[in-house]
């Protein structure tokens, strides 16, 4: 026996079985199975074939860990912490929200369009994430600590970020 059979048979013999084993295997299939091997795949004119997600759907209700995937995605959703405001800065949103507080009330309908960024805690993870808010402010609560927008959505004012007119 040379390299090359020792090979093939190496490769060839999983189960441990002789070339002339497996040559004898192939023709008991061959000779067993002969008139339908090479018959086209049935293709049903009933249902529709599955998608790749439906096929895997059928093996689910075997999953082991039900539920891991979902905490492996939530643990790798990122979150920011809140940055804390100098008392600079601070000084300079509250004289800010004080004219545009002003310009609300005077009952004109000449508020300012600004834009808003402010933060937002995140309901199962620590920290949270900056987003922004457009709009015109309608009036401001200094005793509650929220500003109400005039499409009605209501932010805190401890929460606040940033305003820049728009």
């Amino acid at each position: 026996m040379n390299n090359d059979d020792a090979f093939k048979n190496a490769w060839h013999n999983v189960k441990g079985i002789t070339t002339k084993e497996m040559a004898g295997a192939a023709e008991d299939a061959e000779r067993i199975y002969g008139d339908i091997i090479d018959l086209p795949h049935h293709v049903s004119s009933k249902h529709a074939p599955l998608s790749e997600s439906q096929k895997a759907a059928q093996f689910a209700p075997f999953a082991a860990l039900t539920g891991f995937g979902a905490e492996i995605a939530e643990s790798g959703r990122r979150t920011q912490e809140k940055r804390e405001l100098t008392d600079g800065q601070k000084e300079e949103l509250d004289i800010k929200l004080a004219q545009l507080s002003e310009e609300a009330s005077d009952g004109s309908g000449n508020c300012a369009r600004v834009r808003i960024t402010y933060f937002v805690r995140d309901e199962r993870k620590s920290g949270g994430s900056y987003e922004t808010h457009e709009g015109s402010i309608k009036r401001t609560d200094p005793l509650e600590g929220r500003i109400l927008m005039d499409d009605g959505f209501m932010i805190e004012a401890d929460d606040v970020y940033d305003i820049e007119k728009i």
